[in-house]
């Protein structure tokens, strides 16, 4: 009985230790597999949208075989198979949105009744504001500290730069254009692969591989997160590789942009359509790298073949690529050609120089002696491996000109789309229309003038990039020193309103006055309207009225819409004319009402000139600042337009946030592709019928819609910068300001803080209630029902409160809506009163209501 009991426990203690173990093993296998998860990365929760460059959401998946991405309800993108998710958003309107994240596994079954991650959006206009709130209210994301080794090293940056490259590879290929760059900026310089440094003013070089490895944009996109929640100034130095056309690899390159969203700044080194025209971004010339480029051989006029013969210094020669070079394009035979033409006229009868040898054709074929040269042909195809490629066919943005301009030689170019998004104007050398290249002829006196100009505007070009490094990285500016006066002889060749007083522009007390005929402007415009509030009468008399007066030129003042004194009744008003959109808050929540109040101004200027039949009218802002010799360039440039009847608008001045001009239809008339500004513009009669037909109602900054939706549908222009001779020195002077890549004949005066925002819209923080119908003094019929519409923004409903809507004190629901109704019966005749009042989850009223009477007969 014994032996029996003891082997009964002996084999229970085996089946118990058996068990034990199995569900040991389970523990380990259920820790090692681990259950679904996904965690976001980007947009963080309750973080603003402004563009189709932040559409992108980066998920880390764990354990699921699918990740699906729904957008208030909707399924609209799935990943299969990938650790590092990248879902497109398609497309939002302006507005608050839901965005969740499911799970399925291998079969596609759901892995939860409910969605595993969901965030909340706003969709905005305008740029990134980083200093907002939003950014880090809810610490930092989950996938941080899973995707990077935990911080180890922190910098006291005391007032200079932290440089941190992350690239392996791209240091030693970069770091002379980089530090071309950071010349005027103090800093120091690491690596650190891992990312486990912090410091207190950071730039961080990305290189290409974040494109080739989806891993590596994940991981920056954490450190900029960690670095910007620890209260650090983060800029992004981004190498970026060229963009793909292949739709998956597209969704992958571009999820690099969410990190510039909370940046501070961002440099890159390449255009890019998506993303260098956003204010915070700073695309300087892809040359400063500065390579050592091709050998010139002389090659005797008479030859005009590239045949190699015997090197003989000459400082007159024209080179151009070798035709067995790579690079020599489709453009390069007629350039061959056409060299040989230059250095006929450079070497030629009596535009030889005593000293200097004849002038030859040199052609390229290896690293060298381009200095020796004095003329460079750069045709399309001369590229960078990154360039940019341009709208009209081939690569286009050339190491070639770069060494040139580093070497003190003139190139000479082709008008590609890409030149004036670049190369900041007027340019000093050639610039040819595409193919003619015997249009850039000369004598030998001309090109030594033009090698002397374009030295000093490629010094200047590096020490404006270099100021605006420093301005980005320490927000600090170069001295004052650094730019000079230039000289005048007349008030003609002064900015604005100034005078030439010994031989220096200055602010005058006096009235300043430039003797050039202004009748062609006076004869154009029948009204010249100058837009200014009531409250600030000094700017157009200190500004505009004096600048005006020094040129003859005839205005009157048109007193602006003040949105600072708009009431909820005025939105009501103007919601109910159809000037604006109810659908979007960047109209209807902006508690300063600016950009209601100056579309509601420029639509009343366009309204009056239809009712008084005026064939043209030409309207100014109160800070609008016009250039040296302002009428005569008026002229040359006004001159130049299509005639009247292909015309709609003309912006006199603009900005072009860096984008490329739509068609450059001669050299001083564009078709822009953007217009930063309404401070100086003009419009034909049957243009202003054609506007108000498409622009109402307003859904954005009438600025900002124009270009969103009209540049390719009516007869824009824009005036690009004016001829040298008009204008000598413009970018030295400082009249163009930095931000928005103005151009044109006028630009905005900074000596007048803006009333009107070009660039952004204030935050909209602060709860916004409207009721829409009844209008406020209105009849209705006391015998039928009542429609009562309320109009809300910046509060989400209904998951921060409701609406409450009262009739003579008496309460009659609760609305849960953005833009919601509310049907009533019958009410008895006589006057009544109608209010909304935001309350929030509790029942608390906000503070935040609304009234309006009316009648019912």
């Amino acid at each position: 009985t014994k032996s029996n009991t003891f082997g009964e426990m002996r084999s229970l203690l085996s089946r118990c230790v058996s068990v034990v173990i199995l569900l040991s093993w389970a523990q380990l296998l259920l820790a090692h597999v681990g259950s679904p998860s996904v965690h976001v990365l980007h947009p963080l929760d309750s973080q603003e949208l402004h563009g189709d460059w932040q559409f992108h959401v980066l998920a880390l998946v764990e354990n699921a075989a699918t990740v699906e991405l729904s957008v208030n309800g909707d399924t609209v993108a799935s990943v299969t198979g990938e650790r590092f998710a990248v879902l497109r958003i398609p497309n939002l309107l302006l507005g608050h949105h839901l965005l969740e994240l499911s799970l399925k596994d291998s079969s596609g079954s759901p892995l939860s009744d409910q969605p595993q991650a969901e965030v909340w959006v706003w969709v905005r206009t305008g740029v990134p504001n980083v200093q907002q709130t939003w950014s880090f209210r809810l610490g930092i994301p989950t996938p941080v500290d899973a995707l990077l080794p935990p911080a180890a090293n922190h910098v006291q940056s005391d007032g200079n730069l932290t440089v941190i490259w992350t690239c392996g590879r791209c240091e030693r290929a970069w770091e002379g254009w980089v530090a071309e760059m950071l010349s005027a900026t103090p800093h120091a310089s690491l690596r650190d692969p891992a990312m486990v440094t912090t410091a207190t003013n950071a730039l961080i070089v990305v290189g290409p591989d974040s494109q080739a490895d989806i891993e590596f944009t994940f991981r920056v996109a954490a450190y900029v997160l960690r670095l910007r929640a620890a209260g650090n100034r983060v800029g992004i130095l981004h190498l970026a590789g060229p963009e793909s056309t292949n739709n998956d690899d597209e969704r992958k390159v571009s999820a690099q942009y969410v990190w510039y969203a909370w940046a501070h700044y961002v440099v890159r080194q390449r255009w890019s359509s998506s993303v260098s025209g956003l204010s915070h971004v700073h695309t300087p010339p892809l040359g400063f790298m500065g390579p050592s480029w091709p050998v010139a051989q002389d090659c005797a006029l008479a030859g005009a073949t590239p045949n190699a013969c015997p090197a003989t210094r000459s400082s007159l020669s024209v080179a151009i690529l070798e035709a067995s070079h790579p690079d020599f394009g489709v453009t390069g035979e007629e350039a061959h050609v056409a060299a040989a033409a230059m250095a006929e006229g450079l070497g030629g009868g009596s535009t030889k120089l005593d000293g200097v040898g004849t002038a030859k054709v040199r052609v390229m074929r290896d690293r060298g002696h381009l200095a020796e040269a004095g003329l460079v042909l750069v045709p399309c195809r001369a590229k960078h491996p990154d360039a940019d490629t341009d709208s009209a066919g081939g690569e286009c943005e050339s190491t070639l000109l770069y060494a040139a301009l580093n070497a003190g030689v003139v190139p000479v170019i082709e008008a590609r789309d890409w030149v004036p998004r670049v190369l900041p104007g007027p340019l000093p050398f050639p610039v040819v229309p595409v193919g003619e290249w015997s249009r850039a002829t000369m004598d030998a006196q001309e090109l030594l003038e033009m090698k002397e100009r374009t030295a000093a505007w490629w010094r200047q070009t590096k020490q404006t990039v270099a100021a605006k490094v420093l301005f980005l990285a320490l927000e600090q500016n170069l001295p004052a020193a650094t730019t000079r006066p230039i000289p005048c002889v007349s008030d003609c060749d002064c900015l604005g309103g100034d005078a030439c007083r010994n031989s220096e522009c200055v602010s005058s007390p006096g009235l300043a006055h430039c003797p050039h005929s202004s009748r062609l402007f006076n004869h154009i415009f029948t009204n010249v309207w100058v837009i200014n509030l009531r409250s600030s009468l000094h700017r157009y008399e200190s500004g505009l009225k004096r600048q005006l007066f020094k040129y003859g030129l005839k205005s009157k003042r048109w007193e602006a819409t003040d949105g600072r004194n708009f009431t909820s009744l005025d939105l009501q008003s103007v919601l109910a004319e159809g000037l604006i959109s109810p659908q979007f808050d960047v109209l209807v929540g902006d508690p300063t009402h600016t950009v209601i109040a100056v579309a509601a101004t420029h639509v009343a200027i366009m309204k009056n000139a239809i009712e008084r039949g005026d064939k043209w009218t030409f309207v100014l802002e109160d800070d609008a600042l016009l250039c040296p010799h302002f009428a005569q360039a008026f002229e040359t440039h006004w001159s130049a337009l299509p005639p009247y009847e292909e015309v709609d608008a003309v912006f006199v001045g603009t900005g072009s946030n860096g984008r490329p001009p739509l068609q450059i239809v001669n050299e001083h008339v564009w078709r822009p592709a953007q217009t930063v500004g309404m401070h100086a513009w003009a419009f034909s009669l049957h243009g202003a019928k054609r506007l108000l037909a498409a622009l109402l109602p307003f859904r954005i900054a009438i600025d900002s819609q124009i270009h969103n939706e009209l540049l390719d549908k009516l007869n824009i222009f824009a005036f690009p910068e004016p001829a040298e001779r008009f204008a000598p020195g413009l970018n030295q002077s400082g009249f163009y300001p930095p931000g928005s890549n103005y151009h044109g004949l006028a630009s905005v005066d900074k000596r007048f803080p803006t009333q009107i925002p070009k660039d952004f819209h204030p935050p909209m923080t602060a709860p916004v209630v409207v009721i829409t119908t009844p209008l406020d003094g209105a009849s209705v019929p006391s015998n039928e029902t009542v429609l009562f519409s309320v109009l809300v923004h910046n509060v989400v409903l209904p998951l921060e409160g409701q609406t409450r809507v009262y009739l003579d004190s008496q309460l009659l629901g609760e609305l849960n809506g953005t833009w919601t109704t509310l049907v009533l019966p019958a009410i008895a005749p006589g006057p009544h009163t109608a209010e909304a009042v935001i309350v929030d989850t509790n029942g608390v009223e906000l503070g935040v209501e609304t009234a309006v009477t009316f009648t019912a007969v």
